[in-house]
């Protein structure tokens, strides 16, 4: 064994690491051959351990790393600190897909024991955000890695299943990982979807569906996270999962009739499964706490008495009672009952339809939204709320009427009560006094009214409903309005009682702007006004916002030049800063005549500069407005129809907001058990949740595609089959609209 001075001992450290690097096998092979595995151990640089140089400097099938484990094999959970904090050997040659190295690992018992380790160690240094090793755990990186052998010989080690439902340090598994993954790189969401199907037909366990449910530290599962990462097609594929989300529930020949757990889709639904599953735990509690007391009640009352039967009678009522708490338990299948949501997370749970509304990425939420589940969710759920909707569209139209008419009133009552003790209203015809008590009585109706408006908006917030405001499809702006309006009626009234004759009417006038505003928020779900309420929003925040402060800048500028040209004796119009401010601004819009330019000491100097102004603001400037507007309006109104069924979610989850929890709430759907297993503890629970049925087409399964026919109109033109369409197979869950066109089309031409 090779013996040797520090130094010596440095030097061959160093050029066994180069002979690594160099991919020189022998030379490193005859290096370690005469070095003792205590001075192997002892290289630690930027690299990490020579097993760490190793596993990424060499090829498929080296020597080197099978010796330096076989010397070393502790070496194997050796992590690395820092940028690369939690990497260890085995979480590098999983990365680069050393299948043998990594069956060798899990395989050879030299090794075995350490695997347990290696597989839950997290690699969770910053270096790896945005590549395979982001998953942090082995069988994580190798999903990511796309690569189905190694999964294979990870899943080997994996036998009692558990490494599918483990977690990284982010509460995310490998399906959370994965979605995360085709986020980053969309042009692998396909071979993610592959990945997704192939782990999932892996897990021989029943019920797959637990392994979906699991939540990360977020609260989201992986259908979830989809719809948050407005990832449409994964989402699609999730909630299509057989034995999942899905079940078959019946086929006519032509449909077939499956039901979707719509729980985590509808935000109604996963309170109310959460409610049902807190009140069985708790009565599974009251049942044990309720046992434990009469248990010790009679065996107090036994020893008191020194009865000789105390004995059995402490068997016989404690196994009646513990037969009935656990008669009970069973019939909640071992433990109390589950939600299919996680709502311990520090984070607030948010369903599909609440995800999908406060999604910036509205193109792709489009997508999300545009799916026939999650849209007969939606539709149905409109359906319900409606006429509540129009009611209130009703009452508050009626409303900004009688505010109207109230706002005239006072102001006649407010002039002829300071006429009154004026000597100008001898000409003044007095109000009645039946007209003031009016006015008075309307004041306080409307004070009542903001202060429900007020804890209206209370509610809300204590329910943490995010206000949304840079997205023109939520509720933010409107919730704002609301307050807005609320302000308005609450300062008029208590302004009005106690101003006297100071009394203003700007609180009046803002509750009037806004009230009256507020009437577009009943146009939303009309489609002919949706994609207009949509196009405001967006141009006034959007474009317009942009615009002002680039004509701000503009405006400034040559109004303080021209204020310096008309120095000193400069025209009423531009007497002091503010009237030039004025000025300019009717230049803008040809209000003002240009005469007044040559009224300046150099007039020369105030036309050129009126010339500038006029090229930078009108033309320029305006041009640009106006071509910006024409851009986002033409890209609201392509997607009208997507917008109109936004704005339907948008009313339809601000109404569920407003309203109490239980006893309004519409919810989608037949309330439903499954089993799930908890992977924490191994044992089994009833789940909670509801179910959708939805009908779609019966798939067509064939083994070759069919070529494309042809079906002519009768104008002449002629159309591709759609039953032959990408390869003739028609998926799961056709739209209403695309079921009769396709039955249009599979008719004969002289039948139709």
């Amino acid at each position: 064994m090779y013996q040797a001075a520090p130094q010596d001992v440095k030097t061959t450290l160093s050029k066994l690491r180069t002979s690594i690097l160099k991919h020189d096998e022998d030379k490193a092979l005859e290096l370690i051959d005469h070095m003792d595995s205590t001075i192997l151990c002892s290289l630690d640089d930027s690299y990490g351990s020579l097993l760490q140089l190793a596993a990424a400097a060499h090829t498929e099938g080296s020597k080197v790393l099978v010796k330096l484990m076989s010397k070393c094999p502790h070496l194997l959970l050796e992590e690395r600190t820092g940028r690369f904090n939690g990497q260890t050997p085995f979480h590098t040659l999983v990365s680069k897909g050393d299948v043998r190295a990594v069956r060798n690992i899990v395989s050879n018992n030299p090794f075995k024991k350490y695997c347990g380790l290696l597989m839950t160690v997290c690699s969770d240094g910053t270096s790896f955000d945005g590549t395979v090793m982001m998953g942090q755990l082995p069988l994580t990186i190798a999903a990511l890695t796309l690569n189905n052998k190694m999964v294979d010989a990870l899943l080997e080690f994996d036998t009692d299943f558990k490494l599918l439902p483990s977690s990284n340090k982010k509460g995310d598994t490998v399906f959370h990982s994965l979605i995360r993954y085709s986020c980053l790189y969309p042009e692998e969401e396909l071979n993610v979807q592959n990945m997704m199907r192939y782990l999932h037909h892996h897990f021989r366990e029943e019920p797959p569906r637990s392994l979906w449910r699991i939540s990360n530290h977020d609260g989201r599962t992986p259908l979830t996270l989809a719809a948050q990462l407005a990832q449409s097609r994964l989402f699609t594929f999730i909630l299509k999962l057989e034995g999942v989300y899905s079940e078959l529930n019946g086929q006519d020949g032509l449909f077939d009739y499956l039901n979707y757990d719509i729980t985590e889709i509808d935000p109604a639904a996963a309170r109310d499964a959460k409610n049902r599953a807190e009140t069985e735990r708790e009565q599974i509690r009251n049942g044990k706490t309720q046992a434990k007391d009469t248990f010790g009640a009679e065996t107090e009352q036994q020893l008191r008495n020194g009865r000789n039967q105390a004995k059995d009678t402490f068997r016989a009522g404690t196994e009646q009672q513990l037969r009935e708490s656990s008669t009970q338990v069973q019939e909640t299948t071992g433990t109390a009952s589950c939600s299919p949501v996680d709502f311990s997370s520090k984070a607030a749970f948010q369903s599909v339809l609440e995800i999908v509304c406060g999604s910036p990425r509205v193109d792709r939420a489009f997508k999300i939204l545009d799916n026939h589940v999650v849209k007969q969710v939606v539709r149905e759920k409109w359906h319900k709320y409606r006429r509540w909707f129009y009611a209130w569209g009703i009452l508050h139209v009626s409303l900004m009427a009688s505010l109207t008419a109230y706002a005239v009133c006072k102001a006649q009552a407010i002039i002829s009560h300071r006429n009154a003790r004026t000597s100008l209203g001898q000409n003044v015809q007095n109000i009645s006094q039946l007209h003031e008590s009016m006015v008075l009585a309307a004041s306080v109706l409307f004070f009542l009214l903001s202060l429900l408006l007020f804890a209206w908006e209370a509610l809300r917030i204590v329910r943490r409903h995010p206000y949304y405001l840079q997205l023109p499809h939520h509720n933010g702006l409107y919730r704002v309005q609301l307050i807005l309006f609320a302000v308005g009626l609450f300062g008029d009234a208590v302004w009005y009682w106690i101003a006297d004759d100071h009394y203003g009417n700007y609180f009046l006038i803002l509750a009037l702007l806004v009230g009256w505003w507020f009437t577009t928020f009943f146009l939303r779900p009309f489609k002919k006004f949706s994609f207009f309420t949509v196009m405001i929003q967006k141009v006034f925040f959007g474009d317009l916002l942009r615009f002002s402060i680039v004509i701000l800048l503009v405006y400034l500028s040559f109004s303080v030049a021209m204020y310096i040209v008309f120095l000193p004796l400069p025209p009423p119009e531009f007497q002091g800063f503010d009237k030039t401010l004025l000025t300019m601004f009717e230049l803008m819009l040809g209000q003002t005549d240009v005469k007044v330019l040559h009224e300046a000491p150099t007039p020369w100097l105030a036309v050129l500069l009126f010339v500038a102004y006029m090229l930078f603001t009108f033309i320029l400037i305006l041009n640009s407005l106006i071509a910006l507007m024409s851009n986002t309006c033409s890209a609201v109104y392509t997607a009208k129809e997507s917008n109109r069924e936004m704005q339907k979610l948008a009313v339809v989850l601000f109404i569920e907001a407003s309203l109490p929890r239980q006893s309004c709430l519409h919810i989608v759907g037949a309330h439903c058990k499954w089993q799930r297993k908890m992977f924490d503890t191994g044992e089994m629970t009833k789940e909670y949740g509801y179910a959708e049925q939805v009908a779609s087409l019966h798939r067509v399964r064939k083994d070759r595609p069919r070529q494309p026919r042809y079906l002519d109109e009768p104008d002449g033109s002629r159309h591709t089959s759609p039953d032959t369409l990408d390869g003739g197979s028609w998926e799961h869950g056709s739209s209403a609209d695309e079921l009769l066109y396709c039955l249009r089309f599979q008719l004969p031409t002289n039948a139709r």
